[in-house]
């Protein structure tokens, strides 16, 4: 569905959904772009930029089509756990669901990024910090994983860290930057302990 920049740019949630649901009128039977429907679906709601209520729906109804035509589809996987994670707080489905898609491809650094949010709201802060450094190993110039690696550290209370990290992200993305900007209190200097964020996980 497009690297993490591309979102905030107008129309590209239209464009994506339309395209894949043209590609899934013209062939019926191609479960790839139904999963792919799923996850940009999914996407949209996350940026805000559809009713969010509708867009997950529309992304449950592209996964399950298309789990059903191909039940090895990781993307498909990642897309179920995308709404329950973000759309319903069901951090156990989540969980489940980004597991399987992990088990069916683990190339991929979405699910291991979402799945992190799935441990956070359970408060395996240990077992959200290994999903996110496996995002972060994947592909380390993502500034989404590296943002949220940062974050993950500072809910754990490695602020010294997090501060390195945070500190790689200027100038990769400005568009992820602004939707979602690093708080300056949560990097104190050295010694001082940093302001806690909230542990409610937050859309990527």
């Amino acid at each position: 569905a497009g690297v993490w920049g591309e979102w905030g740019k107008p129309g590209t949630c239209e464009w994506c959904r339309a395209d894949y649901a043209e590609a899934t009128c013209r062939d019926s039977l191609y479960a790839a772009a139904f999963g792919g429907l799923a996850q940009a679906s999914a996407l949209c709601a996350l940026f805000g930029l559809v009713d969010p209520h509708e867009a997950f729906a529309a992304a449950n109804n592209a996964s399950v089509a298309a789990l059903k035509l191909d039940s090895n589809l990781a993307v498909a996987f990642t897309a179920q756990g995308m709404v329950a994670l973000f759309g319903h707080q069901d951090f156990l489905s989540a969980q489940r669901s980004f597991r399987s898609a992990i088990r069916l491809d683990s190339t991929r650094y979405e699910p291991w990024l979402y799945q992190t949010w799935a441990y956070v709201g359970r408060g395996l802060l240990d077992s959200a910090i290994f999903s996110i450094r496996r995002a972060y190993q994947i592909d380390p110039v993502e500034p989404i994983v590296t943002a949220r690696l940062s974050q993950a550290l500072l809910l754990r209370g490695d602020a010294a860290e997090a501060r390195v990290r945070v500190n790689d992200l200027p100038g990769r993305d400005p568009l992820t930057l602004l939707g979602h900007p690093p708080r300056p209190e949560w990097y104190p200097p050295p010694g001082r302990p940093p302001a806690r964020p909230s542990p409610q996980p937050r859309p990527p």
